[in-house]
């Protein structure tokens, strides 16, 4: 995890299947919510989850919606979204289904 206001640049990578996704996520969504306020003129969230459960799935729109409301006022927001181009296209169509309903740049990128 890396949260960069300065830069506008955060990661969130490696496993995220916790049962305990919402108290986990919630400081990070708070945060985003604070940045959109006054955002970087660019904002880029780099997303490379491993695993992840529907908790995630729940926390992860939460984060993109935050990231939405900078790029509707101030700023241009990029989601760099990773995912494993051995997966069948399941994860790719899963982000694409989230690309429909937020209004930011997504961008894909097997590894």
């Amino acid at each position: 995890m890396l949260l960069n206001p300065e830069t506008g640049e955060f990661l969130i990578s490696g496993t995220s299947f916790s049962n305990h996704s919402v108290e986990f996520y919630e400081p990070i969504i708070g945060f985003l919510n604070e940045y959109a306020k006054n955002p970087a003129s660019v904002s880029t969230l780099i997303i490379k989850l491993i695993h992840r459960n529907s908790a995630t799935d729940k926390c992860m729109i939460q984060v993109l919606e935050s990231l939405a409301v900078a790029h509707n006022q101030k700023t241009k927001v990029i989601i760099k979204w990773h995912y494993p181009a051995d997966d069948d296209d399941e994860e790719l169509d899963y982000v694409k289904s989230l690309a429909s309903n937020i209004n930011v740049i997504f961008e894909y990128i097997s590894y």
